[in-house]
């Protein structure tokens, strides 16, 4: 293997084929550019004999990079500025683990590579991971900068000197965050640390060269960071936010003194922020001073301190929370940290403050939604990093007047605070620290790849799927790592979103009774029935009299005239925290309801609900499944045996593989003796399991895309159960007489199922050689997987199949010979059929039978050109679905049928993936959000247009699995009365129940009409078939892809 892989760099002449050969063990995506890299790498024949020596370390380095074309781009670029191209690759190639350095940090953008570019010295900081892991100390890093600078003579040779240190360190810091070396904690430490060194010694050059003519130069000066420097927070491409203060005394110099203090201001901001050949150290931001950009560039004590006893406003309180001194005078510094660390926790916040503080990031949001900024961007947007500092600072100023334990700077630190005295619960705090390092370390991972402020999360693919590797995220099976990565950034963002809200609903309305008032408040409700019960629509109860009546039913048991028991008392003292979880929750009059029938299931109503209020862990979880709809929380109170199951965090932090699921369900299904037991452990598996996906879709632990996946993968598990008892290899015997293989179709086949989904099959056998009355066997093990999915048992059933897409549909045989099958596929099947294919997956079975007819599927699809009449076919069958829904009832919104709905979307992708898929392999996947990125590519949809189609199919599909959850029958469609749609809507996150309905009408009616506009310009009115042949200038055609199978490209 070792000589065949040189010989990419020693051949003479190696075919394109051979090329491919070479480096597809790698599992390159575009193996020929890496190729073409490799080449340009080896100028000389020198550099080609020492890169081949050590080739097969260097690719098994670059392949695990997160962007292999990149690392090998700035390989060469970090080469020719090294000069000795062979004694680099000999070096590199000796030490693996430099190599493997090397490779993390130069695949991870070109930010920390142009560092190596510009000093190919720095190389040694990669080289020895036991000095990479040792964090630097604010004092090493001090005395750094002071001996840099005191090489050289002349402030600007001296500022070079820290702009190149600032350089070497980020590459050493980056370093170590990337190859995970040191944790977010000490990577924002030192880079904050870095910062303020920096600015020290700036300070020092800057006031050893501003001339005063007046005698002693003055020294009583300041420097105040706030933000994330204040913090220790920052990142690698922040501003700095700077105030500036001096002191002068009273009299006759104070204009001289104030003169020279404010010269020395812009010559610190100038050398800080200037550009030089060196670059820029950073860019200052002064914003947060005394009157903002109207105000002077700095400010005496006096200003400084009469401005925010006077006139500062209360999110500039809000500002001073992380404010510290990081340079100047010790004596100075010490006045002001004095006034830093009262003044903003001077008083509690009262209402007025709140009202002001919301109302500033109220208008910041809509500046940015108008602009269209809100939408996955990492700071600032929805459930971004500002949603978690925002809710911290707020809450730290309302509880800090009383509570120093949380007058912190650091979020995380706080977040800790915040939970001791009770303002924020353990799961929280668990979430939202969670949140913040996931965030802060995609911040990081997106201004790692230029060193630009940059928040958004990329649409181009490869600069996504980069971000996604830096991340730890990596490809699996029907998941890119991208896709895995999107799909936590947006669960973690709703989550964060929902909690921010909901901590603040209250204080948008004036805040909350005292927790003693409320308490006494509540018990009164519960032990007297004339009580007014008022306050319970403080919590969001539609029927308050409802509400309480339930809640003394829980208190006293249905039939016990009053409150005696010690647990009961103990009940009414968790009983605030329950109202809270319910009005966090999308319906607490429901949520309430369900919770009870949930508990005296159990038997022992007040131990459940202090079981799941212990710690108020689990308390938020329970709230939200109860409010969900019927479905999950009946299935919860018919099997209580779960609570303990779901209330464990190690049992919803992760969503089971599909080998976890197929193990599991075996155990369970051979431990069963009888044929109904069987049945039922599998109805049972499949019921605990619906509750772990549901649990963490209304935990916003799971987004769409991977509920829908989890969903798939346990129908995928119970089939694989169904084919093992039918068959007989459960017991250690195969009935079959040959081999069987299941075709997953339609959102099966595409991984995309939602709760109430049926089961797309098609089963195809091959008998074994001489195997008489074949097709009646396997025609009776299919009735039996029939049998076992879809009885209906004592626990339900287990998912409802459906036939109709076989050769004949409901009128043809149940299993289909393979030859028989071959024989449909050439030479009856429709275009319609075809188009049903294009979502075909070997869901369970016989995997070579599989392969083999996938491959035949695919001659089908691609071995035949798209015609008109196929066209003509497919739009008179889509008319006719159009025609039949415009007859419906107007009682339900139809996401699915509807204009601009899911089906429009589907059908839209599916023409497109039948007209394109013949030329261009990447569109033949069954899966649709894949498929619209693989048109995009190919040019068959418009940036814009797939974006379009990507968020309103998201969007559609998240409110169609929410509806689905409702009831465990299979839901029309969306209610349109008013009441209905408003819990619908809330239940989809729309935290202002007032205007939930509207907002969720408005943006489905965005969505819907631009999704019908793309599908009638595209199905009605383009000319498929003209574009079922276009290609790319230069490019081949290829009925089928080279050693690729539909299987291979899902």
């Amino acid at each position: 293997m070792d000589m065949a892989l040189k010989d990419l760099l020693l051949a003479a002449d190696l075919s394109p084929d051979g090329v491919e050969r070479l480096l597809s063990p790698f599992g390159f995506e575009q193996p020929h550019e890496i190729d073409r890299a490799l080449q340009r790498m080896c100028p000389a024949p020198a550099d080609r004999t020492a890169l081949a020596e050590h080739i097969q370390v260097f690719l098994d380095a670059v392949a695990r990079s997160a962007d292999p074309e990149a690392c090998l781009i700035h390989l060469e670029r970090v080469a020719e500025s090294f000069g000795q191209r062979s004694l680099l690759y000999r070096r590199l190639g000796s030490d693996p683990r430099w190599l493997e350095n090397f490779c993390t940090v130069a695949g991870s953008g070109r930010a920390l590579a142009d560092v190596l570019v510009l000093n190919p010295g720095c190389l040694d900081i990669l080289a020895d991971d036991r000095q990479l892991a040792v964090p630097k100390t604010l004092d090493e890093m001090r005395l750094e900068a002071a001996r840099a600078s005191e090489a050289f003579d002349g402030p600007q040779a001296r500022l070079d000197a820290l702009r190149r240190m600032r350089r070497r360190e980020y590459l050493r810091i980056g370093a170590r965050e990337l190859t995970g070396l040191g944790s977010f904690a000490d990577v924002v430490h030192e880079i904050s640390d870095l910062a303020e060194a920096l600015v020290a010694e700036t300070l020092a050059i800057c006031h050893e060269s501003q001339p005063f003519a007046g005698g002693e130069k003055p020294s009583d000066y300041a420097v105040i960071a706030l933000g994330k420097l204040g913090a220790r927070e920052l990142n690698y491409s922040s501003d700095i936010d700077l105030a500036l203060v001096w002191d002068v005394p009273e009299g006759p110099e104070v204009a001289p003194l104030t003169a020279f203090y404010q010269k020395l201001s812009l010559s610190l901001v100038e050398a800080l922020s200037g550009l030089s050949g060196e670059g820029r150290m950073y860019r200052v931001d002064l914003r947060l001073r005394p009157y903002g950009k109207s105000g002077p560039i700095g400010s005496s004590v006096a200003q400084f301190l009469g401005y925010y006893d006077a006139w500062s406003e209360s999110w500039e309180r809000q500002a001073l929370i992380k404010a510290r001194t990081i340079a100047g005078a010790p004596c100075l510094c010490e006045r002001l940290e004095r006034f830093l660390s009262e003044f903003a926790f001077a008083r509690p916040l009262d209402a007025v403050s709140v009202q002001e503080i919301l109302a500033v990031k109220q208008r910041s949001e809509e500046h940015r939604a108008r602009e269209g900024a809100m939408d996955r961007q990492v700071k600032h947007g929805w459930g971004g990093i500002r949603d978690v500092e925002f809710t911290v600072q707020l809450l730290q100023l309302m509880a800090g007047a009383d509570h120093p334990e949380v007058r912190t700077r650091a979020t995380l630190d706080t977040l800790g605070a915040l939970v001791s005295i009770g303002v924020l619960s353990a799961r929280e705090k668990a979430f939202l620290e969670s949140a913040y390092l996931f965030l802060r370390q995609v911040e990081h991972r997106l201004q790692l790849v230029d060193e630009l402020p940059l928040q958004h999360l990329p649409d181009d693919p490869g600069r996504l799927r980069r971000v996604a590797f830096t991340m730890g995220y990596r490809d699996e099976d029907g998941a890119s790592a991208a896709e895995g990565f999107l799909a936590d950034y947006d669960a973690t963002t709703r989550t964060v979103r929902q909690i921010h809200e909901r901590l603040f609903r209250a204080l948008a309305v004036g805040g909350a009774s005292e927790e003693g008032d409320v308490s006494a408040q509540l018990a009164r409700i519960i032990q007297h029935e004339d009580e007014d019960a008022g306050l319970l629509a403080s919590f969001g109860f539609r029927s308050p009299a409802d509400a309480a009546a339930r809640l003394r039913e829980i208190a006293r048991g249905r039939d016990a005239p009053g409150l005696s028991s010690e647990r009961q008392r103990r009940f009414l003292q968790m009983l605030p925290d329950l109202l809270a979880a319910l009005a966090k929750s999308p319906d607490p009059d429901a949520g309430l309801l369900n919770l009870q029938r949930i508990a005296e299931a159990t038997g022992s109503p007040l131990q459940f609900f202090r079981s799941i209020g212990s710690g108020s862990e689990p308390l938020g979880v329970f709230a939200m499944l109860a409010a969900s709809g019927e479905f999950l929380p009946g299935a919860l109170a018919r099997h209580p045996e779960y609570i303990d199951f779901l209330a464990s965090p190690a049992a919803i932090s992760r969503a089971p593989s599909l080998a976890d699921l197929r193990r599991g369900l075996i155990e369970r299904v051979r431990a069963e003796g009888s044929f109904e037991g069987r049945l039922d452990a599998l109805r049972r598996f499949r019921l605990r399991e619906f509750l772990r996906i549901g649990v963490r879709d209304v935990a916003g632990l799971s987004g769409v895309t991977a509920t829908m996946r989890h969903v798939s993968l346990l129908a995928e598990a119970c089939l694989f159960a169904a084919l093992e008892i039918a068959s007989g290899r459960l017991d250690g015997e195969n009935r079959l007489p040959g081999h069987l293989a299941v075709l997953g179709m339609g959102k099966l086949g595409g991984r995309e199922l939602h709760y109430s989904s049926d089961l797309d099959l098609v089963c195809v056998y091959e008998e074994a050689p001489g195997a008489d009355g074949a097709r009646r066997d396997f025609e009776r093990a299919v009735r039996e997987i029939l049998d076992i999915l879809g009885r209906l048992t004592a626990e339900g059933r287990g998912f409802k199949v459906d036939l109709r897409l076989r050769p004949e549909g409901s009128q043809g045989v149940l299993a289909v010979s393979f030859a028989g099958y071959c024989r449909y596929l050439e030479e009856r099947v429709q275009a319609w059929e075809r188009q049903a294919l294009l979502r075909a997956r070997v869901a369970a079975g016989d995997r070579a039978l599989g392969r083999r007819l996938l491959g035949r599927v695919e001659e089908a699809l691609w071995g035949r050109p798209f015609t008109n009449e196929d066209v003509e076919e497919l739009r008179h069958i889509k008319r006719r679905i159009e025609n039949e829904r415009a007859s419906q009832s107007g009682e339900v919104i139809d996401i699915k049928l509807g204009p601009g709905g899911i089906l429009d979307i589907e059908f839209t992708v599916q023409a497109l993936q039948m007209a394109y898929g013949a030329c261009h392999c990447p569109v033949r996947t069954p899966n649709t959000l894949k498929a619209i990125t693989a048109l995009k590519d190919a040019g068959a949809l418009s940036p814009a247009d797939a974006t379009t189609l990507r968020s309103a199919y998201l969007f559609l599909r998240r409110a169609e699995n929410r509806l689905q959850m409702v009831s465990e029958q299979a839901a029309e469609g969306v209610p349109a009365s008013p009441e209905a749609l408003g819990t619908f809507a809330a239940r989809l996150g729309y935290a202002d129940r007032v205007r939930a309905s509207g907002q969720f009408l408005a943006g489905l009616g965005r969505h819907t009409a631009r999704v019908r506009a793309i599908h009638e310009a595209v199905f009605y009115e383009s000319d498929l078939t003209r574009d079922a042949w276009a290609l790319p200038s230069g490019q081949k055609r290829r009925r089928r892809c080279r050693k690729t199978t539909q299987a291979e490209c899902e």
